[in-house]
Parts: C-alpha cells; structure tokens; sequence
C-alpha cells in the first residue's frame, strides 16, 4: 500500500472514530462541555479533539468509552 493510501485509511477511520464518540454523545444527550467536564479539559480542548484538531490518544478514547458508557471496541470496530 502507497504512504498516501495508508494515510488516507488512516484519517478515514479517525473521523469513524470520532463519528461514533459525536453520535454516542448526542445520543446520551450529553454536551460537548459535559463530557470536557468528566474528562477534565476545557471546552476548547475536548472541541478541538472531537473535530479531529487535535490527536486523540488511546488513553482519551478510554475515557471517552467510560463516560459514554460502551466498550472500547464500539469505536474501533467498522
């Protein structure tokens, strides 16, 4: 696989990811500010992740799957 097409999958299972964290969010009928809250970081931090601004980590993406209550695998599987 060419760099290009392996970032580009890349990317595009990023925004699969923060997809699913967006839709669990709303679904729970939480505010972005709500879950910067549970996660300790400011507004402007939690927004710029969840819009991909800024890289989210393994160890965000487990709080996340905490405080959205799912496993770890509801955001990773396709």
């Amino acid at each position: 696989m060419k760099k290009i097409e392996k970032e580009e999958k890349i990317t595009s299972r990023i925004k699969d990811v923060l997809e699913k964290v967006i839709h669990r969010r709303k679904r729970l009928g939480l505010s972005q500010t709500d879950i910067a809250n549970e996660l300790e970081m400011t507004k402007s931090g939690y927004f710029k992740m969840e819009t991909g601004k800024t890289k989210l980590d393994i160890r965000r993406l487990l709080e996340l799957s905490e405080v959205l209550k799912v496993e770890l695998e509801y955001f990773l599987k396709e």
